[in-house]
């Protein structure tokens, strides 16, 4: 800490900088405006179809949690403040609960990936506890994706921004998973691009048993999935 001493408002600058000129060389390539409408609804229990008609959409990009909130992000606790004050949420903090993995499996469930069912096995193995948090996430994740997919029309496209956390030392293949999950709902895989996570807040190593030395790599990289209906 004796030497470290960046210059703090200059790195805040450079960083602005840099999503200014992006945003304009974005807003640049963009020809035609868009119309927005928000809906709230979970879509690991149902897409409302009133809303959202089955095979209506030409394209989802969306960027899914990496894993549940309770062992990864707690999106429920940093977004309080923000859900109480702006949306006026009575119970901000129980929202992790309502996240995909919020409520945890009392069984393993046997996955349309072989990956999955595979890496959980491994976790068992080590730890019964964790790799049930790990099948409350999947369970749900594999819900939301077979609900989006009766959306999406025929040679319509899905692109998921994921990243692969880590387990009890075992590195979890989001990334094909969700290729997996896809394609029981019959989509072919186009290409997975991968990225560098340029802006993190967390460590890009840690040590999940504290013995010096015995270092896990974190989620350094994202993978974007991209998928066709048939």
């Amino acid at each position: 800490m004796k030497f470290f001493k960046p210059d703090v408002f200059s790195v805040f600058e450079g960083i602005l900088s840099r999503n200014y000129f992006n945003l304009l060389e974005f807003n640049s390539t963009v020809k035609n405006e868009a119309l927005i409408n928000t809906y709230r609804y979970n879509s690991c229990l149902t897409i409302p179809k009133k809303i959202i008609k089955p095979e209506s959409i030409d394209i989802v990009l969306t960027s899914p949690p990496y894993g549940d909130s309770s062992t990864t992000v707690a999106y429920g606790q940093f977004s309080a403040l923000a859900n109480q004050w702006i949306f006026e949420m009575e119970t901000p903090r129980s929202l992790d609960k309502e996240l995909m993995g919020g409520i945890r499996a009392k069984n393993k469930t046997m996955f349309k990936s072989e990956v999955l069912n595979s890496q959980v096995e491994e976790i068992s193995q080590i730890d019964q506890r964790r790799a049930l948090d790990v099948v409350s996430f999947y369970r749900d994740y594999q819900k939301s994706i077979d609900n989006i997919s009766v959306t999406i029309k025929p040679k319509g496209y899905t692109c998921y921004v994921v990243s692969n956390r880590t387990v009890r030392g075992i590195n979890l293949q989001t990334n094909n998973i969700t290729i997996d999950f896809f394609k029981n709902n019959g989509f072919n895989h186009i290409e997975t691009f991968e990225r560098k996570i340029s802006n993190k807040r967390l460590p890009k190593h840690n040590s999940p048993n504290g013995k010096l030395g015995n270092k896990t790599d974190l989620m350094n990289k994202e993978y974007i999935v991209i998928m066709q209906k048939k």
